[in-house]
């Protein structure tokens, strides 16, 4: 159950190093991830987190320094703290700050590992306001190709956006990789010793490939990958090295070609250089672990509608007008496989949430690299006995 699972997580995080306020902050983050769908960004992630920590790359319990408070403008360093309760952080002073004035934004740099940037977004819509996210990911190799590019240059750097609902209604919220998928869902296919459709990866030539394994060469499956991998390829990325190739790992590819590349770019620009954090470019030090900076635009939009809405329902009005416009749309049933209809962004990860609720599974992949984390912190036997 999500309880468990939440449990077994809080308790690795604690003896990690964290007190309970920020394991719980950061269990809770997780768990919500695989709830909605997004296994890529749950629980998956802990032994990574845990190395990092152990080496000194995460620091737990760390607090948010501001920088910068001027007015509309907060610029936040997290000092490589968790990231999801840094992002929690620095979004709740961006939530005051555009109540108070309108709009704000919020720079947060030098975070560790935002995780799913959605939940930034669905604070921002709790408190009827809207945001667009601008992250980048940095602190270890690049994992996405840039259009036309043979190798990586950027990473996966998602863009997001929210856009509020009344009580008992949907919000709207986009939360997308640039690249083609996340690095944590060929994770997930290597993993399970699945193949991956044609054109979401490359292989070290540059090649297409539908082999996961080409985004982890010299990787054993199912051991302590984590979710996304990154010490994992930087593992690779250094033996590579040790045999003067460093290119030998493969390549996601941009979503849309060139569009998601651009929107990536922007995401290098704004979440990065605009925030005062670093970027993925090589002279930036790669400690190496995930290192995320977000820039987020957080605003009213019935101040920002000039007047001509007074309420959230109003608003929202509009909104469903807009929606049933969209949705009446006759569906083309080749790209409609599993007849779900129009989908609006945010809906599929409400429904998973439903799904979900009372019962959770994790790929065997996944579970034994908690395993490992647990057995190296000497509580496996512990983690087995919540696991009951």
């Amino acid at each position: 159950s999500s309880s468990q699972l939440k449990s077994i997580a809080k308790r690795l995080l604690m003896v990690a190093g964290s007190l309970e306020p920020e394991a719980s902050i950061v269990s809770a983050n997780l768990v919500e991830s695989n709830l909605c769908g997004h296994d890529s960004h749950g629980v998956g992630y802990l032994p990574e987190y845990i190395k990092t920590a152990q080496a000194g790359r995460l620091v737990p319990n760390q607090s948010l320094n501001v920088e910068v408070d001027s007015g509309p403008i907060i610029v936040a360093n997290a000092g490589r703290g968790y990231g999801q309760v840094m992002g929690q952080q620095a979004i709740n002073l961006g939530i005051s700050r555009a109540k108070e004035l309108g709009l704000c934004a919020v720079s947060l740099h030098s975070s560790h590992h935002l995780g799913r940037i959605g939940s930034y977004a669905e604070q921002c819509v709790d408190s009827g306001l809207a945001s667009i996210h601008f992250t980048n990911v940095a602190g270890h190799h690049p994992l996405v190709a840039p259009y036309r590019g043979t190798v990586a240059r950027l990473g996966t750097n998602p863009f997001t956006a929210s856009f509020p609902a009344p009580q008992g209604k949907q919000p709207i919220i986009l939360d997308m990789a640039t690249s083609q998928v996340a690095l944590g869902k060929i994770r997930n296919a290597f993993q399970s010793g699945n193949e991956v459709p044609y054109g979401l990866i490359i292989d070290h030539n540059g090649k297409d490939s539908n082999d996961p394994s080409v985004m982890f060469p010299n990787i054993q499956r199912g051991k302590t990958t984590g979710s996304s991998t990154v010490a994992s390829i930087n593992e690779s990325k250094a033996s590579s090295s040790s045999n003067n190739n460093e290119t030998e790992i493969g390549a996601l590819l941009s979503a849309a070609a060139h569009k998601g590349y651009g929107l990536a770019l922007m995401c290098e620009l704004f979440g990065g250089i605009a925030t005062g954090g670093p970027t993925v470019a090589p002279h930036h030090i790669r400690p190496p672990c995930i290192l995320n900076s977000m820039f987020t635009i957080i605003f009213d939009p019935i101040k920002t509608s000039g007047g001509h809405t007074s309420s959230l329902e109003s608003l929202y009005n509009e909104v469903e007008k807009l929606e049933l416009y969209i949705k009446s749309c006759e569906i083309r049933q080749q790209d409609d496989l599993e007849n779900e209809g129009h989908v609006f962004p945010g809906e599929r990860a409400n429904k998973n949430r439903i799904k979900r609720s009372n019962f959770l599974t994790l790929d065997n992949g996944t579970w034994s690299s908690l395993l490992d984390a647990a057995s190296s912190l000497g509580i496996e036997n512990e983690i087995l006995d919540l696991k009951k």
